[in-house]
């Protein structure tokens, strides 16, 4: 909740102070008081932990400024050079999102977002997207091999296969509030360890994912964030409750 504040007390630079302050207290208050997030939280889920590591990792990423509020045109306009003026929080950031990644693998829906964001900000230089692309394939890749190759030692392929291979092929046919849940129950003994339709299902979240790339010039990151999320959560092929979690999470980064 502290860099949920932090992020709000810097999100926009036209904003009269005292309603900075009224915006950061209210996003702090969603968070805070959101009955689904005390739920799941009393009852054991790490979700706030995951929450707690998205807040971070924005906060860090734009080096506290305002610039995860401004789209891409706005950025040029306001000749803003630097989205990431501060090399040390942008290599933190880096980092954290390797470890976010690693605690829960949905995040990884934003590298795409996050290269092309940077494409358009700074005037459609693909340099600055390879050179990004680079220094995140070492700051958040290394952490997320390093913490990998660490558990895999400690428990072996059984840590590869309930950690990442189990997501391309789980299914859920009773606790489930996804648009497949029924074509799922129905053929559930057919689809136990099949591969090809639980992978085929996946096509149309990530069909809005590469789509919602047209939306960068016009929307800040976190509303595309949020858009991305959304997306996702909701065309997957297991939807839990706590997966909600994560669109109300980055739904409180727009609404304030």
């Amino acid at each position: 909740m502290i860099f949920l504040y932090a992020i709000f007390k810097r999100k926009s630079s036209f904003t009269l102070e005292k309603d900075i302050e009224r915006n950061a207290v209210l996003a702090v208050k969603l968070y805070a008081y959101n009955p689904l997030f005390i739920v799941l939280t009393v009852r054991g889920s790490c979700e706030g932990v995951s929450l707690a590591l998205m807040y971070t990792f924005w906060y860090y990423y734009f080096g506290g400024n305002t610039t995860g509020n401004h789209s891409c045109r706005e950025i040029i306009s306001n000749k803003i050079e630097e989205i990431q003026p501060d090399s040390k929080l942008k290599w933190i950031s880096y980092m954290l999102y390797g470890f976010w990644v690693h605690m829960r693998v949905y995040p990884i829906i934003l590298l795409p977002l996050l290269l092309f964001h940077q494409y358009e900000a700074k005037n459609k230089n693909w340099k600055a997207v390879l050179k990004m692309f680079i220094e995140l394939g070492i700051g958040a890749g290394g952490i997320f091999i390093s913490i990998a190759a660490i558990f895999y030692y400690i428990y072996g392929q059984k840590f590869i296969e309930e950690t990442f291979l189990y997501h391309l092929t789980r299914l859920d046919n009773r606790h489930s509030f996804s648009p497949y849940f029924y074509e799922i129950y129905l053929n559930y003994s057919a689809e136990i360890g099949g591969f090809s339709r639980a992978s085929i299902r996946i096509i149309p979240t990530f069909y809005i994912i590469v789509t919602s790339l047209r939306f960068l010039k016009g929307y800040s990151m976190y509303f595309l964030h949020f858009l991305a999320t959304y997306a996702f959560v909701s065309f997957n092929k297991v939807i839990t409750l706590q997966y909600y979690m994560w669109i109300f999470g980055s739904l409180i980064l727009v609404l304030p």
